[in-house]
C-alpha cells in the first residue's frame, strides 16, 4: 500500500466513523421518541452492504424502521474498511485486519498476478519499514518450523534488496542461515544456468560460489567448504615453537615415532597445522615423516638431509591433525643416524 492509498483509506476510515456517531445520536433520539403511525409517504428505497436493493415505508421510518436502517449503514461501513484494511491475519474464511492476531488453521494466500516487469516493482506482500521499524517479520516455533517461507519455479523465493550498508537478508538473535542442497551427490553444478554471486550446496555438503556466470560448463565456481576441506587458514601471530627434542624428549634416532598434541596451540576443530621443521645436530642422512595421529605412516618425507654430519635443515609443511588435536613424526636414517628436531606453528587451518 503507498502513501497515496493509506491517506485514502484514512480519510474513508474518519468519513465512516463520523457517519456511526450521527446514526448512533439519532438511534438515542428515536429510542426516547414515540413510535409513527403508519401513513401514505412513498416507499424509501435503501442497499444493504451487498448493495441489494429494498424498499420500506415511512411507518418503519419509526425506532424500529430506524434502527434497521442503521444497521445497514453500519453494516456497509464494516465491509468497506473490511475490504480496504491491510493484510495482516484472520480466523478460517475471515477477512484479515491489521493488527488482529490469526487463530486460522489454514494458510491466508495472497496472490499477484501483475506482470510487473521486475521484482521489486509489484509483489503479492511487500513490507516497508521505517527508519528504526521491521518491513516484514517472520516468527516460527519448533525447530521445523518457518517464519518466512518463499517458493518459485525460475524466480525469487524470497527477495531482499540493501542499500550500500544495509543487509540483504538478516538473521537476528542466534544468527543461523540453512540452505537446503540444490545439487545431488558429489561436485560442480552440471545442469542449469547460473549468475555470478550465486550460492549453492549439493547433498554431500559442499558449498560452492559461481564467480563466472554462464551455464552449466561454461560457468565458473570455487568451493567454500565441505567435509573434506581444511578449512580457512589462520596464521599464528607471532609463529612459536610448539615442540623441541632439546626440552627433555631428547634427539629422534632412526625409527623413533612419537605422538605430539597440538591441543594447547590449536582451537577445537583445527584440521590441520602449518608448521616449519626443523632438523639440526645430525649425524647421517635422513628425513622426517610427519602425519596424523590415528593413522599408518605414509613413508612420505617431510624434512630431508644427506650425509654430511652437523646438517641442520629446515622445511615447511601441512600436518593433518586428528580428531583430538595430534599428530605423529617420524624419523628414518642410515644406521645409527639420529637428529635433534623443532616444530615451528606458522598457522593452522580451521
Amino acid at each position: 500500500m503507498n502513501d497515496q492509498e493509506s491517506g485514502d483509506l484514512r480519510e474513508l476510515l474518519r468519513s465512516q466513523a463520523t457517519m456511526i456517531d450521527e446514526l448512533r445520536a439519532r438511534v438515542a433520539h428515536l429510542e426516547s421518541a414515540p413510535v409513527a403511525s403508519p401513513s401514505s409517504t412513498p416507499p424509501i428505497t435503501v442497499a444493504d452492504a451487498n448493495g441489494a436493493i429494498s424498499q420500506t415505508h415511512a411507518s418503519e421510518t419509526s425506532r424500529r424502521g430506524f434502527l434497521r436502517l442503521a444497521g445497514v449503514a453500519a453494516a456497509g461501513a464494516a465491509a468497506v474498511v473490511a475490504g480496504n484494511a491491510s493484510p495482516a491475519a484472520a480466523a478460517n474464511n475471515d477477512n484479515i485486519f491489521q493488527g488482529s492476531n490469526t487463530t486460522g488453521t489454514t494458510e491466508t494466500k495472497i496472490t499477484n498476478t501483475t506482470n510487473s516487469g521486475g521484482v521489486t516493482d509489484i509483489a503479492a506482500v511487500r513490507g516497508v519499514g521505517g527508519a528504526n521499524s521491521v518491513g516484514v517479520w517472520g516468527e516460527a516455533n519448533g525447530a521445523l518450523a518457518a517464519g518466512v517461507e518463499g517458493a518459485t519455479d525460475s524466480g525469487y523465493g524470497v527477495y531482499g534488496s540493501a542499500s550500500t550498508t544495509g543487509y540483504s537478508i538478516y538473521a537476528g538473535g542466534v544468527s543461523r542461515i540453512g540452505m537446503n542442497p540444490h545439487l545431488s551427490g558429489f561436485g560442480f553444478p552440471t545442469t542449469g544456468g547460473y549468475a555470478q554471486g550465486d550460492i549453492i550446496r549439493n547433498t554431500n555438503g559442499d558449498l560452492f560460489v559461481c564467480v563466472v556466470a554462464g551455464t552449466a560448463g561454461a560457468a565458473q565456481f570455487r568451493k567454500l567448504a565441505g567435509p573434506a576441506t581444511a578449512g580457512s587458514l589462520h596464521l599464528a601471530s607471532p609463529a612459536s615453537r610448539i615442540y623441541w627434542t632439546a626440552n627433555g624428549d631428547g634427539a629422534f634416532a632412526n625409527g623413533t615415532d612419537r605422538l605430539l598434541s597440538a591441543v594447547s596451540v590449536v582451537p577445537l576443530g583445527t584440521t590441520a597445522i602449518l608448521v616449519s621443521l626443523l632438523a639440526y645436530a645430525i649425524t647421517s642422512d635422513g628425513y622426517l615423516t610427519a602425519y596424523k595421529a590415528g593413522t599408518s605412516s605414509p613413508g612420505t618425507i617431510n624434512a630431508y638431509w644427506g650425509n654430511v654430519a652437523g646438517t641442520q635443515i629446515s622445511s615447511t609443511t601441512v600436518i593433518p591433525l586428528s580428531s583430538s588435536r595430534e599428530y605423529r613424526l617420524r624419523l628414518s636414517a642410515s644406521g645409527a643416524g639420529q637428529a635433534q628436531v623443532a616444530v615451528d606453528l606458522l598457522g593452522y587451518f580451521a
